[in-house]
């Protein structure tokens, strides 16, 4: 099933790693704040977002050389189940969903997505 690859190009399954953002609520005891909660949330979208949108740049910059590598070469763009062409499209996508998201969100958490992004875009290329 080719949303299997998408999930799989855009690596969801690492935004696992991004709980971290959740973690300033735990130590204040505002988890359960409706308010704070439906911020990070949207936090937590926005960065997973983000980190995807890294994900799928680095995948299309490095498509030729993953797909010599014995792992790498099993992601969905060097092994031909997503065309780069596709790859696009879906970081047009992933980059309308970080805005979106982000900008629901403080002008510093703005920029610290986009600060992420262009350190990974920079160290990608």
């Amino acid at each position: 099933m080719k949303i299997r690859k998408y999930l799989k190009l855009i690596r969801a399954s690492h935004w696992i790693k991004n709980i971290f953002l959740f973690v300033p609520l735990v130590y204040s005891k505002k988890l359960f704040n409706w308010d704070d909660l439906s911020l990070t949330l949207l936090g937590f979208m926005a960065f997973n977002f983000a980190s995807s949108i890294v994900y799928v740049l680095n995948d299309i910059v490095d498509k030729d050389r993953d797909s010599l590598h014995p792992k790498k070469r099993l992601r969905p763009l060097p092994a031909g189940d997503i065309s780069v062409k596709e790859a696009y499209v879906v970081l047009l996508v992933l980059g309308v969903l970080t805005i979106l998201f982000s900008f629901q969100l403080n002008y510093a958490f703005e920029m610290v997505v986009i600060a992420y992004i262009l350190l990974n875009t920079i160290y990608s290329i």
